[in-house]
């Protein structure tokens, strides 16, 4: 299963929108109010023979959600979600502004399957 695989398989169970890079609703189709969105840095780990034996991926999980909404239960669900999916979580970073909530989960994942 690919990484973005993962992270839609564990997602989509607690916040049903959930893409890589960003979100752009279907013309005509009303945008999600929750919503989550990701991207990652794939690099070359576990070295042997000079050559990497596993691809590391370091993960930004994006929740955005609308002002007032309590977050803690999705965020909770979400950490146990990746947790679960075989994921190592970090810190949630609060980036909300004006327009809208957005919390950043990171996570990191180890692919040894390599080429």
């Amino acid at each position: 299963m690919s990484i973005n695989e993962t992270i839609i398989k564990a997602v989509t169970p607690i916040v049903p929108v959930c893409v890589p890079d960003a979100y752009r609703p279907d013309a005509g189709e009303t945008p999600a109010e929750v919503y989550c969105v990701f991207n990652y840095t794939e690099s070359p780990d576990v070295f042997g023979d000079d050559e990497p034996q596993a691809i590391r991926y370091l993960i930004q999980l994006h929740l955005y959600l609308p002002l007032g909404q309590t977050p803690i239960r999705l965020k909770r669900q979400l950490r146990r979600a990746m947790l679960d999916a075989g994921l190592a979580v970090g810190d949630y970073t609060n980036a909300s502004d004006l327009e809208g909530q957005h919390y950043v989960l990171e996570c990191q994942a180890l692919d040894l399957e390599v080429g």
